[in-house]
This record gives C-alpha cells, structure tokens and sequence, in this order.
C-alpha cells in the first residue's frame, strides 16, 4: 500500500475491500477532520467523522461491470457461509494516523474496531455494511503526539489511496487563543477568529499549511521563544471517553498490547557533578507565544507540549540563573562537562539517564532556535538557561546557555 514518512500531522482513510476501484462506485464518501493546534503549529487533538452513502439504484448499474457485482455478502461464522443480499455493500474501512498516535475512540463499525500494526504504524478499521440507500457514520478521536518540523508552523499531509474514486475533504484547524494565521495553502474557504477551514476534493494527496502568528510576530522569533515570563497552560486535553451530543458515547478502543506506554512524566532533574536535585512541573506558551519559566528560582520547567525526557525527539527543560534576587536551580549549569550524567526521574526508583553531549552559549539575538528547540531523530535532552551579562536596561541576560545530552541507554 506504500506508508508516507512524512513529519508532522498525517492521516490516511483507506478501503480494504478487493473490488474494481477498491470502494464501490455508488458508494459516497465524504471526509470531515478537525484538528486543535497548539502554539508551536504541532497537533495536539483529533478527530475524523466520515460520513457514506450507498447511492445504488436497483437497475442503475454501470455498464461494463459482471453480473451480481451489485449483490453483496457477508460470512456468517455461525452458519459457515456466505449470507448474500441484493444491493447491500460490505468494506473495511481503516485509519492510518501518525506514528505515535494514541487513539482514543472509533464508533460506527458494525462489529466494533478492531487495532492492529502495519509498517510500525498502528491502525484502526472495522467492517461496514450498508445496504441501497442506507448511510453510516465513523468517527475517529486521537492524540497525534507528533513533532513539528519547523516551529510555528502547521502542516498536515492527507493520503489518497491509489485506485479509490474522488470524494469530499473538508478540514478545520482550530488556532491556539491569540493567534492567527498566515501564508496559508492552499486557499482556505474561510478564516474567523480562531479558525481555518478547507474544502476540496481529495483527488490526489493533499498539504496544507499556515504559519502561527501573534501580535504580528511568528511564534518562531526570539522574543516570543526564549522569553523566561511564566506561561499560562492551556486547557487540559479531554478525558479519555466523550459525550456526543449527550445522548451518544465514544466506545473506548483499547491500546494495542504490542505497542509500549509512554514514558511516565518527569517530576525531578538531578545533576550530581553541579549538585542539582530539584522538581520538575509542566510549563507551557502563553497566547502571546511566549514559552514559560517556572515562577520559582529553585524549579525547573519541562515543555509539556514537547516529548517526554527518554522520548524519541528533543525534549526541553528550562530553569533559572537567578530569580528576584535568589540563586536559581542552573546557576552552575555552565561548569558541566561533556560526559556528566544527568537523570530525569518520574516517581522514587524510576528514572531515565542522560549523558552530556554539548554545550554551547549563543546571544539571544542570533540563538539557532529551530537547532536548540527543533525535533531530533534520537531521544534528546535539551536544557536552557541565561547565560553571558546581564542588560540593566532590557533587564535580561544577552546569552542563553544551551546544554545538549542524549539518552543513555547503556
């Protein structure tokens, strides 16, 4: 079938059924996928309904197809045969997200979805069976838990599976509060306040893309990244299962027992060569897109909405010099070596371990940010704190001290 490796959102719809153009002519389907983007452009929740119709006609057929290819048929495990019917059509629809993804919930099957591995992705599918006239309803809700490829930047790549007709594709991307949208592709049907919707014809694979702005800025500038203001976090994600409508609820599709859990969350960052033990709490961007430094001198902030340390990808901790006159946790980062470990542990006897690679201090004003805060192929940690004189007049430092250490998985 041929997986895209691309980075950043993805989704892929396909038929499973063998039939002349894989999904039935007179089988209408139309594709509706609304995702919420966080400050940084990755998604961060999703979901997928896809509405089909078959639109066959007793005596309507197309010319050139056999008889009885508009009698469909189902096994009946039961009875050990083929039940057959006139005009019903049966398929297996099935939802390739991106790697990584955590699904959530899957409704509209007939027997219920069913979770499974292919190419080192999991999918979700089920069979569906609708007779002449009749319609179904799928709906996908996931985490993508992807990384983005440039920082402030939303992309999203829709795979059109070869051989399959043409059908309707309508996406929403919802924008983080305070943030607006620009260089959008292609042209969107419409943009309001805090929304970016297309509408086209997945007729070959689709990208779309725009850039996250706030106050006229890209969250990419210096300004708003390396800022150390404390952030507001966002809205937590919803719980687990959902209400539809309140009268319908998401049936809860179990994690595939193939696929690892994530890594737990951190909780404490200790550095023995600099004499650091200290806790760790989840930070987040403010909606003018400035990312947060904990509101306290002795703690370290991890970025909640980056990979978790021991992770694939470049997980970030930022910590304080000094703060309002107190020395901060990182006052002695600089006097680590290449070579000293660190260990990020998420609860007593349960821990990762890390292993100083680099360290390397850049003005602020010309910081490499897509190098310090972009995604890494490998688990990565990265810590940042002020470094080089302080500036009484913009009261911040010039530098930042940028430490860089890989998982030690020795």
């Amino acid at each position: 079938m041929g997986l895209s490796e691309v980075p950043d959102d993805y989704i892929y719809f396909v038929e499973t059924n063998v039939s002349y153009n894989k999904l039935s002519p007179f089988i209408q389907q139309d594709l509706r996928y609304e995702v919420q983007i966080d400050p940084t452009g990755a998604p961060i929740e999703a979901n997928l309904t896809v509405n089909e119709v078959n639109t066959y006609a007793p005596g309507k057929g197309l010319p050139g197809y056999p008889e009885g290819y508009y009698d469909g048929g189902r096994w009946n495990p039961e009875l050990r045969r083929v039940e057959q019917w006139k005009t019903y059509y049966g398929g297996y629809s099935r939802l390739y997200p991106p790697p990584g993804a955590k699904l959530i919930a899957a409704v509209g099957f007939d027997d219920g979805p069913d979770l499974s591995q292919e190419e080192q992705r999991t999918l979700v599918g089920g069979y569906v069976g609708i007779t002449s006239g009749e319609s179904r309803q799928l709906r996908f809700k996931w985490l993508p838990n992807v990384s983005v490829s440039r920082l402030g930047e939303y992309r999203l790549f829709v795979q059109r599976q070869p051989g399959a007709p043409e059908h309707s594709l309508t996406v929403l991307a919802r924008l983080p509060q305070g943030f607006s949208a620009k260089n959008i592709s292609p042209l969107p049907i419409s943009v309001d306040d805090d929304t970016v919707t297309w509408h086209t014809v997945l007729d070959k694979d689709q990208i779309f893309s725009f850039k996250l702005y706030s106050g006229g800025r890209n969250i990419i500038t210096q300004s708003t990244v390396l800022s150390t203001t404390q952030a507001k976090v966002p809205e937590p994600v919803p719980t687990l299962t959902q209400t539809i409508q309140s009268t319908e609820t998401f049936q809860i599709a179990p994690a595939p027992p193939s696929l690892p859990g994530r890594v737990p969350v951190p909780k404490r960052l200790i550095i023995p060569a600099i004499e650091v033990d200290a806790p760790i709490i989840n930070v987040g961007i403010e909606p003018s897109g400035i990312m947060a430094s904990p509101d306290n001198a002795a703690i370290v902030g991890w970025y909640e909405f980056g990979p978790r340390p021991g992770e694939s990808s470049n997980a970030i901790l930022a910590g304080h010099v000094d703060w309002k006159g107190k020395i901060g946790v990182f006052s002695n980062l600089d006097q680590l070596k290449v070579g000293d470990k660190i260990e990020i542990q998420s609860s007593p006897g349960v821990s990762v371990q890390f292993v100083v690679e680099s360290l390397e201090q850049y003005s602020t004003d010309n910081a490499p940010l897509e190098e310090i805060f972009g995604g890494t192929p490998k688990a990565t940690l990265t810590l940042i704190t002020c470094g080089g004189s302080y500036d009484a007049i913009r009261q911040e430092y010039n530098d930042r001290l940028i430490i860089k250490a890989r998982l030690d998985d020795r």
